[in-house]
């Protein structure tokens, strides 16, 4: 084989496995478990926590709602609000509170809300569902939303 196409070819190679691996290392980190949240009429929720703990962020994702955000996968900010917490996302502009959970010794409660659909539906945690929620592949499926491609279906598929 000619030298420089040689050459050619491992340059080439090496440039591939360079990218995959900054690739690999731009990847935040994901919490271990999810957690999925179903409600009435078939919504589901499922929450992963991204980056450090201590940042708050988080990725949530809808289905089983005739909605455009069905399979949609959203970063959220958990912040503090009232007795509970809010998730907070970004929303035509503007700050939009999609879950909140509240409680108080021994209670607890978190509704979910979405544009037109209702004035928020009360959901409750699965764990069956949340047991099969793989946080890699639901990074995958939110990093690959993010460069265009859909989401290939619920993240506790």
């Amino acid at each position: 084989m000619n030298p420089l196409k040689l050459l050619l070819i491992v340059l080439c190679l090496s440039g591939l496995a360079t990218s995959a691996q900054a690739a690999e290392t731009d990847r935040p980190a994901v919490a271990r478990y999810g957690k999925v949240y179903r409600g009435g009429e078939g919504l589901t929720l499922a929450i992963l926590g991204i980056g450090q703990p201590d940042d708050g962020e988080y990725l949530l994702q809808y289905s089983g709602i005739n909605h455009d955000w069905n399979w949609k996968i959203f970063k959220a900010k958990k912040v503090p609000s009232g007795i509970g917490f809010d998730y907070v996302i970004q929303f035509e502009g503007r700050d939009y509170a999609t879950m909140i959970e509240r409680g108080s010794t021994g209670y607890s409660r978190s509704q979910v809300f979405v544009p037109t659909v209702a004035d928020g539906v009360a959901v409750g945690y699965d764990e069956g569902l949340s047991q099969r929620v793989n946080p890699e592949h639901y990074l995958t499926d939110y990093l690959e939303q993010e460069s265009g491609k859909s989401v290939r279906g619920a993240a506790w598929r």
